[in-house]
């Protein structure tokens, strides 16, 4: 449920905050993620095999790239990108 609601809360971020700073958080979360799944085997401690790795793999770039998406989508709605890039 987690690697489906955190892409989705990364786009509404994006959208809402509009910062680039929120890609940034999305790649730490997802990375934090990645480390305590390594570490602990998956989420319980059995193993997590190949196709949990590319799940969350998968789910990983989703996060990253919904984030940027959200921010464009703000940046490019505020009509002024250029502007407030430079500002």
């Amino acid at each position: 449920m987690v690697l489906v609601v955190l892409p989705a809360a990364f786009v509404l971020a994006g959208l809402v905050i509009g910062r680039w700073w929120v890609v940034a958080f999305g790649l730490a979360s997802r990375g934090g993620l990645a480390v305590f799944l390594d570490v602990n085997k998956g989420w319980y401690g059995h193993g997590w095999g190949d196709g949990g790795i590319a799940i969350n793999m998968i789910a990983a770039a989703a996060t990253v790239l919904g984030a940027v998406l959200g921010v464009g989508l703000r940046y490019a709605a505020s009509g002024n990108a250029r502007t407030r890039a430079r500002a």
